[in-house]
């Protein structure tokens, strides 16, 4: 099976957590997380953090610099997920900015 039909298995059969094993492969934890920005849910992909690191609330969604903090914090890089879906191109900088300040 090729990695999408493992992972499109998984997902048909329901399976929230998952390891894909193999020998001189190397990997990096990751998980994707919701955040929400002026009333807007963002998803932010956490890579290479230490999952046992439990200080996300995901009940409460907090907003983007504090889970990029988070991230940050726990020794990761914080990605957006799909940005052209929801910022539209003209708006990229404007969001850029507002990030950084």
């Amino acid at each position: 099976m090729s990695p999408e039909e493992i992972l499109k298995t998984a997902k048909n059969a329901g399976v929230s957590v998952l390891a894909i094993t193999d020998h001189d492969i190397n990997c990096i934890s990751g998980v994707e997380l919701d955040v929400v920005e002026q009333g807007v849910n963002f998803h932010v992909l956490a890579y290479n953090i230490d999952l046992n690191n439990h200080r996300y609330d995901c009940v409460k969604f907090p907003e983007m610099k504090e889970v990029c903090d988070i991230i940050h914090n726990a020794g990761g890089k914080a990605i957006l997920a799909h940005p052209g879906r929801i910022i539209k191109t003209e708006k990229s900088i404007e969001f850029k900015n507002k990030l950084k300040s």
